[in-house]
């Protein structure tokens, strides 16, 4: 598992709210987690850090939900989709 200090306080959030505003259609835990690797030069191909930061991505999301900032719903294939909560 990556060290915590690997992304500061906040910086995920902030990271998945841009994500979230410039996407046009909501997103799921997944290509937000793969997106998130990306900007951050993190090895995709290593399935145990995948899974490792799809867990924080996942923490992230719930968490801001229960801020009201983001909402899930069911997407394809039972995934939750996510997107920004609208007031």
């Amino acid at each position: 598992m990556p060290p915590r200090h690997h992304a500061f306080k906040g910086q995920v959030t902030r990271s998945i709210l841009t994500m979230l505003r410039k996407s046009s259609v909501p997103l799921d835990g997944l290509t937000i987690t793969l997106r998130l690797m990306e900007e951050r030069e993190l090895n995709q191909s290593d399935k145990k850090l995948v899974k490792t930061i799809q867990k924080r991505v996942g923490a992230a999301l719930r968490n801001m939900r229960d801020r009201r900032l983001v909402k899930s719903d069911k997407g394809e294939k039972g995934l939750l989709v996510w997107s920004l909560l609208t007031t």
